[in-house]
């Protein structure tokens, strides 16, 4: 079982603070006292551990006392739009603002969700969101043929099923209503854990 100090750490990444330095800045304390916290210099009370969730989109709870089986994730934060139509969306480009929407059972700290723009996918999934927490660069052989949120050398960003192509290092990017996708580079390639409407 993790720590209060390696769960709180494990929170702020899935959310977003990328540094210590950040969060401490956005809680309003210095950062010396947050570290402290974090590597388990010192223990936080329940008052710090109401301020950690709320930021971070967790249960209090699940910092101080989870086990093994709870991942205490309350909220998702939406990263933005995932394009599953033959129109570009980028994540660069007119994203946000970002919002955060009910965890899915099966959420971990480090799930995060996109909304679906376009039929591609099957016209009754344009608006929903997909859910993905692993990133992975290069492609792993476990994402073939599974439904992944992908990304582009040209910034954008799809979510397709990721085949195999016969050119080596590139992929086929398949869908439900448009033709193939094939010979793509792919940067990143995150796996679909689940689906729910908007």
């Amino acid at each position: 079982m993790s720590s209060p100090g390696a769960r709180l750490r494990q929170s702020r990444l899935a959310a977003g603070y990328g540094t210590a330095t950040r969060a401490a800045a956005a809680l309003g304390m210095s950062r010396d006292t947050y570290l402290q916290h974090e590597n388990g210099a010192r223990d936080y009370d329940d008052h710090r551990a109401v301020a950690y969730a709320a930021l971070y989109g967790v249960t209090p709870q699940y910092l101080r006392f989870a086990d093994a089986t709870e991942s205490g994730v309350r909220e998702v934060k939406v990263v933005g739009w995932v394009g599953a139509g033959d129109a570009a969306h980028f994540f660069e480009t007119a994203q946000g603002p970002f919002d955060y929407v009910p965890a899915p059972a099966f959420a971990t700290p480090q799930t995060v969700a996109a909304q679906v723009k376009g039929p591609s996918i099957g016209r009754h999934f344009d608006g929903w969101l997909v859910f993905y927490n692993e990133v992975r660069a290069p492609v792993t052989s476990d994402q073939l043929g599974q439904l992944c949120v992908v990304g582009l050398p040209d910034g954008r960003t799809l979510v397709k099923w990721l085949k195999v192509s016969r050119r080596p290092g590139l992929f086929d990017l398949q869908s439900e209503t448009e033709a193939t996708m094939k010979d793509q580079e792919i940067l990143w390639a995150a796996r679909v854990t689940g689906m729910q409407p908007r």
